[in-house]
């Protein structure tokens, strides 16, 4: 394999060499452009990869997560996810007519981006937070977004709100050293006028716990909530790796909390980012870059033994 590879740190600054070395035992796998030929080739010469394909394919496809986790949710008492429907004119009126609030989302994208909110506001609509608009308008609108690629629609949720600005909650389920399961979280707050928290689209980073002490909720019941979502996501975590029947050694969860304190899974991803991390707090942040590394580790060694 030829790369550029750190040598030293001189003056504070990386200094970058060109190496050539033999393929890795192990690779962790974040990649969004390797070819299924490029995998093949790699799995035939013995490279073993952390994070499977299987699972990343589940994690994109956002109505397909959202089918495969309902039977799982039905047996949580605190969690569920919104109603979500593949996209059609009808289903988005249909969801309309029943919860007056929902969002167009990309099925496989990522980052916030294409992410559309209606609101039925009587005969009107408003389509993210521009003017109300007739239903004839917002059918042509939604139409012609929808044509660029495949969506789908689901129920807007009332989420709780910090200053008035929505917030969500982003978990990091991790294997580390010994195969041990841990999870860690914290959340983010949507930026000026947008619809969304995602950093990339402006959104902000600040402890769950910092939030909810904010917005008025007691010690005990920041300590029930921190429970909940730390057993959810664990009991999630067992549940992909037994559907897929593979070890997994890493994803994220978005969770939101609605005005009856509800909680919804949004979403998964299979290749979190962990930019909210290292923003809060650099020890937890450290330990988001090493516990996978020492995931891998261990399986080498297991593999050795």
């Amino acid at each position: 394999v030829q790369g550029r590879f750190i040598s030293k740190i001189k003056n504070k600054k990386n200094i970058w060499m060109r190496k050539t070395i033999p393929l890795p035992t192990t690779i962790w796998d974040r990649s969004f452009d390797m070819t299924r030929d490029q995998r093949q080739q790699l799995l035939k010469r013995g490279v073993k990869f952390i994070n499977t394909l299987e699972f990343a394919k589940i994690a994109t496809d956002k109505f397909k997560t959202y089918r495969i986790l309902l039977p799982f949710l039905t047996k949580q008492n605190s969690f569920a996810q919104p109603e979500t429907l593949a996209y059609s004119i009808n289903n988005v009126l249909k969801l309309l007519q029943k919860y007056n609030y929902v969002f167009l989302k990309p099925q496989t994208g990522s980052k916030g981006r294409g992410i559309f909110s209606i609101k039925k506001l009587g005969n009107n609509f408003v389509l993210n937070k521009n003017k109300p608009i007739t239903k004839k308008t917002l059918i042509k609108k939604i139409s012609l977004l929808a044509k660029q690629e495949k969506y789908l629609v689901q129920r807007g949720v009332k989420v709780l709100t910090v200053g008035r600005v929505p917030f969500d909650i982003r978990v990091l389920v991790q294997r580390s050293e010994n195969n041990l399961v841990q999870a860690n979280y914290a959340s983010r707050i949507a930026g000026k006028n947008q619809i969304t928290t995602n950093i990339h689209s402006g959104g902000f980073a600040q402890t769950t716990q910092y939030i909810l002490k904010k917005i008025g909720w007691t010690k005990r019941e920041r300590s029930i909530i921190n429970n909940k979502i730390k057993h959810f996501s664990l009991e999630l975590h067992k549940f992909f790796e037994e559907y897929i029947h593979q070890p997994i050694m890493e994803f994220a969860l978005d969770l939101v909390i609605d005005e009856n304190r509800q909680i919804y899974l949004l979403e998964i991803n299979a290749r979190p980012g962990r930019e909210i991390f290292q923003i809060i707090n650099k020890r937890i942040g450290d330990l988001t870059f090493s516990s996978p590394l020492k995931y891998i580790k261990y399986i080498l060694y297991s593999t050795q033994k």
